[in-house]
Protein backbone atom coordinates (compact mmCIF):
# COMPACT_ATOMS: atom_id res chain seq x y z
CA UNK A 1 0.00 0.00 0.00
CA UNK A 2 2.85 2.41 0.80
CA UNK A 3 4.41 1.76 -2.62
CA UNK A 4 1.10 2.57 -4.32
CA UNK A 5 0.79 5.86 -2.43
CA UNK A 6 4.38 6.82 -3.31
CA UNK A 7 3.87 5.98 -6.99
CA UNK A 8 0.63 7.94 -7.05
CA UNK A 9 2.35 10.92 -5.42
CA UNK A 10 5.19 10.81 -7.95
CA UNK A 11 2.71 10.57 -10.81
CA UNK A 12 0.72 13.57 -9.56
CA UNK A 13 3.88 15.64 -9.11
CA UNK A 14 5.04 14.73 -12.63
CA UNK A 15 1.65 15.64 -14.08
CA UNK A 16 1.55 19.00 -12.31
CA UNK A 17 5.11 19.81 -13.39
CA UNK A 18 4.21 18.95 -16.98
CA UNK A 19 1.18 21.26 -16.82
CA UNK A 20 3.24 24.08 -15.30
CA UNK A 21 5.94 23.62 -17.93
CA UNK A 22 3.33 23.83 -20.70
CA UNK A 23 1.78 26.92 -19.11
CA UNK A 24 5.01 28.88 -18.66
CA UNK A 25 6.98 27.73 -21.70
CA UNK A 26 4.01 27.96 -24.08
CA UNK A 27 2.16 31.18 -23.23
CA UNK A 28 -1.17 31.95 -24.84
CA UNK A 29 -0.88 33.47 -28.32
CA UNK A 30 -4.01 35.26 -29.61
CA UNK A 31 -4.76 34.36 -33.24
CA UNK A 32 -8.18 35.97 -33.83
CA UNK A 33 -10.56 38.21 -31.90
CA UNK A 34 -14.26 38.89 -32.24
CA UNK A 35 -17.55 39.21 -30.38
CA UNK A 36 -20.35 36.78 -29.68
CA UNK A 37 -23.88 37.16 -28.35
CA UNK A 38 -25.99 34.78 -26.34
CA UNK A 39 -29.67 34.79 -25.35
CA UNK A 40 -30.90 33.31 -22.08
CA UNK A 41 -33.14 30.26 -22.17
CA UNK A 42 -35.19 31.60 -19.27
CA UNK A 43 -35.66 35.27 -20.15
CA UNK A 44 -35.29 37.74 -23.00
CA UNK A 45 -31.84 38.95 -21.87
CA UNK A 46 -29.09 39.05 -24.49
CA UNK A 47 -25.42 39.51 -23.61
CA UNK A 48 -22.52 40.31 -25.94
CA UNK A 49 -18.97 39.37 -24.98
CA UNK A 50 -15.54 39.23 -26.60
CA UNK A 51 -14.17 35.95 -27.89
CA UNK A 52 -10.75 34.97 -29.13
CA UNK A 53 -9.03 32.08 -30.84
CA UNK A 54 -5.80 31.22 -29.05
CA UNK A 55 -2.89 28.84 -29.38
CA UNK A 56 -1.15 27.42 -26.35
CA UNK A 57 1.52 24.89 -27.13
CA UNK A 58 0.06 22.37 -29.55
CA UNK A 59 -3.59 23.30 -28.79
CA UNK A 60 -5.70 25.83 -30.70
CA UNK A 61 -9.07 26.70 -29.16
CA UNK A 62 -11.66 29.44 -28.68
CA UNK A 63 -12.24 31.37 -25.45
CA UNK A 64 -15.05 33.69 -24.39
CA UNK A 65 -14.77 36.39 -21.72
CA UNK A 66 -17.60 36.31 -19.23
CA UNK A 67 -18.66 39.87 -18.27
CA UNK A 68 -17.08 40.72 -14.95
CA UNK A 69 -15.06 37.50 -15.00
CA UNK A 70 -12.32 35.68 -16.79
CA UNK A 71 -11.79 33.80 -20.02
CA UNK A 72 -13.53 30.44 -20.40
CA UNK A 73 -12.63 27.84 -22.99
CA UNK A 74 -15.55 27.42 -25.39
CA UNK A 75 -17.20 24.02 -25.18
CA UNK A 76 -16.87 22.29 -28.55
CA UNK A 77 -15.91 25.68 -30.06
CA UNK A 78 -19.47 26.89 -29.34
CA UNK A 79 -18.84 30.24 -27.64
CA UNK A 80 -22.48 31.44 -27.47
CA UNK A 81 -23.44 28.24 -25.66
CA UNK A 82 -20.54 28.57 -23.22
CA UNK A 83 -21.43 32.21 -22.54
CA UNK A 84 -25.06 31.25 -21.96
CA UNK A 85 -24.23 28.41 -19.57
CA UNK A 86 -21.48 30.21 -17.63
CA UNK A 87 -23.06 33.66 -17.32
CA UNK A 88 -26.39 34.48 -18.94
CA UNK A 89 -28.59 31.80 -17.42
CA UNK A 90 -27.02 32.22 -13.98
CA UNK A 91 -27.06 36.01 -13.93
CA UNK A 92 -30.54 36.61 -15.33
CA UNK A 93 -32.60 33.64 -14.16
CA UNK A 94 -34.33 34.36 -10.90
CA UNK A 95 -36.59 32.10 -8.90
CA UNK A 96 -40.25 33.04 -9.21
CA UNK A 97 -40.83 33.09 -5.46
CA UNK A 98 -37.94 32.43 -3.11
CA UNK A 99 -38.67 30.55 0.07
CA UNK A 100 -39.24 32.74 3.14
CA UNK A 101 -36.11 33.31 5.21
CA UNK A 102 -33.63 32.69 2.38
CA UNK A 103 -31.10 35.24 1.19
CA UNK A 104 -31.06 35.76 -2.54
CA UNK A 105 -27.70 35.58 -4.35
CA UNK A 106 -28.59 38.77 -6.22
CA UNK A 107 -27.18 41.93 -4.62
CA UNK A 108 -30.23 44.12 -4.99
CA UNK A 109 -32.38 41.61 -3.11
CA UNK A 110 -30.02 41.10 -0.17
CA UNK A 111 -31.04 42.59 3.10
CA UNK A 112 -28.46 44.23 5.29
CA UNK A 113 -28.46 42.58 8.68
CA UNK A 114 -27.12 44.77 11.47
CA UNK A 115 -26.20 43.35 14.85
CA UNK A 116 -28.60 44.27 17.60
CA UNK A 117 -27.25 46.60 20.26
Amino acid sequence: MKIFVRLLTIALIALSLTMLYDWYVNPIEVLEQGRTTSKSKYSEKIVAAPKRKVRQGWRTFWQVKVPGGGWYECRNDDCPETLRVEHVDQAFSRPESPEPGTISPFNEERQRITPSQ
